[in-house]
């Protein structure tokens, strides 16, 4: 296995894993397709200036996984002093190479970058399928609630 960062050219690899990542939880097509008609544009400018950082695991010339996080400017509070989050995002596992450790090693690679670059909070939204990787790597629930106002 190698781990290498994504780059602007794999913007199309990144697209089809979240596109599948929301297939496979369930979303149903329509708005995955919505939301993805706007996504690659979105992700071309967050790769361009700095605040996606990408992660791919390549097996025999395959790319099995990938995972992202966008470094979002965060006001300083008392649980951290920190003036930027990890949100982390797109972490997917080609089916043929599911259950052979490529999640948890892009996840290491996310809590390291982290850890190099003093961003103390990692947040993310879990599907019923990472909920076990994510909780083993030490990450909590939280009292978040949301609101759509639309």
């Amino acid at each position: 296995m190698n781990i290498r960062n994504t780059t602007l050219e794999d913007i199309d690899i990144i697209c089809h894993q979240r596109r599948r990542m929301f297939e496979d939880i369930g979303f149903a097509e329509e708005a995955v397709a919505s939301s993805m008609s706007k996504y690659p544009s979105w992700l071309r400018e967050q790769l361009e200036n700095g605040n996606y950082i990408g992660w791919f695991a390549e097996v025999g010339g395959d790319i099995a996984a990938g995972a992202g996080m966008w470094l979002i400017d965060w006001q300083p509070s008392p649980r951290s002093s920190s003036e930027r989050r990890g949100y982390v995002l797109n972490v997917y596992t080609e089916p043929d190479h599911r259950h052979n450790g490529y999640a948890r090693t892009l996840m290491n690679a996310i809590i390291e970058y982290a850890r190099e670059h003093q961003i103390e909070t990692l947040v993310l939204h879990a599907s019923e399928f990472g909920e076990k990787l994510y909780t083993s790597l030490g990450f909590k629930p939280t009292n978040e609630f949301t609101l759509k106002v639309s």
